[in-house]
């Protein structure tokens, strides 16, 4: 059994992020939600690498099967934001938990 994880760091004017599993980091900016995070599942892999849609995924057997997360094995793979966010006026961030 494992988890999945979303952190977030803010030092002043910047953000920084880590995600592993099919967790989400939004930004909400200028009233539109951008996805920080990327999804570590299956079907996120297929959209990825263009093999299904975006729609399709919604309907996939296979849509919550994730390919990391903590607790699964002694190493984890965590993706880290390459470059720290500038956190502008009135920006929000969202980071979902399992449900949200």
């Amino acid at each position: 059994m494992g988890t999945t994880l979303v952190a977030l760091v803010i030092l002043e004017e910047y953000a920084f992020f880590a995600n592993t599993g099919d967790i989400r980091l939004y930004l909400f900016r200028d009233h539109k939600a951008l996805q920080l995070s990327e999804d570590h599942s299956i079907v996120a892999e297929l959209v990825r690498s263009g093999l299904i849609t975006p729609a399709q995924a919604k309907q996939h057997p296979h849509k919550h099967v994730i390919t990391h997360a903590v607790g699964v094995k002694p190493d984890v793979y965590v993706d880290i934001s390459n470059a720290p966010v500038l956190i502008k006026p009135d920006d929000h961030f969202l980071l979902c938990s399992d449900g949200l």
